[in-house]
């Protein structure tokens, strides 16, 4: 079969680009035809909380296709020249990503060209709203989205915010998040935290990826000051900031947690993600709010412990899961005290790695019936 990928890839940063590479390999691991399009450009730097949009690695992650980086989401000329492309190519399938109204406009036209050529639209959906949301969100939402045949999330919670936001009569597929594995092997814990300079033989909890008011890292700091001193974890926040840093600090002193907390403020290349989540003995995750966490699934592929709330962690098929209310400090400290008195140790085989696999399955399974 012939597909087309629609999203961003490396260079670009952050967990959809990772989730577009993985999927491209899948597709092609699988003996289909795919033609992978990315972005020439993403946001205006004003729309941008980050410091670069573009992972500083030397060698980032290429994806098994030659990749197109030719969609502008403030260009319409590129739309036309995107839309050309997938025309040429004669795809039985486009699946386009979706995760910000932003991209509203440009995918909006996009999916009008193409499906007046008959061609299927899935759309895979990481966030049918943004976390942190505009009037305009919905709208835009429906503008975009209403154009797709069927769609693909990644969490139950998910499939029913995309219900309400466009009436489904049919739901959308729910397949759980693949795991992240393409980091490396889990190193030796000594060197890793020596690597990090990060103390050698406390119990470590790890807190990682963008800092963002949803993610409920001060519920997480709260949780640490109610621990006793004595017996109280180090907690290593790796991650850059899109929000001011100085309350998180400012909490931090304030509770006298200065020698347990250590912050990496700044955006962690591939090349060092190993290292971090082979130092730490347990992973949290204090999400206030969300469906889903592709971090979480970084530790879970390294087989880590994970603390997380129901809003990080949907499903509790991974055997080393405890989950707890989103914002209740008193329940995760209760979790990481559960942790300390009897540490689980790290798995070697975690389940979920045949995620990718049962994604591809999923969209030739819509292109069969589509084409009946």
């Amino acid at each position: 079969m012939k597909f087309t990928l629609v999203g961003p890839l490396p260079p670009y940063r952050g967990g959809i680009a990772h989730h577009t590479a993985h999927l491209a390999q899948g597709i092609q691991q699988a003996g289909h035809d795919l033609q992978v399009i990315s972005f020439r450009s993403q946001y205006p730097s004003f729309l941008y909380p980050g410091t670069r949009q573009k992972d500083p690695v030397r060698h980032p992650r290429q994806v098994p296709a030659p990749a197109a980086y030719m969609l502008s989401p403030l260009n319409p000329l590129s739309w036309r020249q995107t839309a050309q492309s997938i025309l040429r190519f004669c795809p039985q399938m486009i699946v386009l990503q979706w995760w910000l109204p932003f991209w509203a406009p440009a995918y909006a036209c996009l999916a009008s060209r193409l499906r007046r050529a008959g061609i299927p639209l899935v759309f895979l959906v990481h966030n049918a709203l943004p976390h942190e949301r505009h009037w305009l969100d919905r709208q835009l939402a429906r503008m975009a989205l209403g154009k797709g045949d069927a769609f693909i999330v990644h969490a139950p919670a998910e499939a029913r915010r995309l219900k309400e936001v466009l009436s489904l009569e049919q739901p959308a597929v729910v397949i759980p998040h693949p795991l992240y594995d393409q980091f490396g092997p889990r190193l030796s814990r000594l060197p890793a935290r020596q690597r990090l300079g990060l103390p050698l033989d406390a119990p470590l909890l790890l807190f990682f990826g963008f800092i963002r008011p949803y993610k409920g890292l001060h519920v997480l700091i709260d949780a640490l000051a109610l621990l006793p001193g004595i017996s109280r974890p180090h907690l290593l926040v790796a991650g850059e900031f899109w929000e001011d840093p100085r309350p998180y600090h400012r909490l931090v002193a304030r509770l006298g947690l200065e020698d347990h907390v250590h912050f990496i403020s700044h955006y962690i290349p591939d090349e060092d993600v190993a290292a971090l989540f082979s130092a730490a003995d347990l992973f949290a995750a204090p999400y206030a709010q969300g469906t889903q966490s592709g971090a979480l699934r970084i530790a879970m592929a390294y087989g880590l412990p994970i603390l997380a709330s129901t809003a990080a962690a949907p499903d509790t098929s991974y055997p080393l899961l405890q989950v707890f209310p989103p914002g209740d400090a008193c329940s995760l400290a209760a979790g990481i005290r559960r942790w300390l008195e009897d540490p689980p140790p790290p798995i070697a085989s975690p389940p979920g790695r045949e995620g990718w696999q049962k994604l591809v399955t999923v969209l030739v399974e819509f292109t069969t019936g589509m084409q009946r």
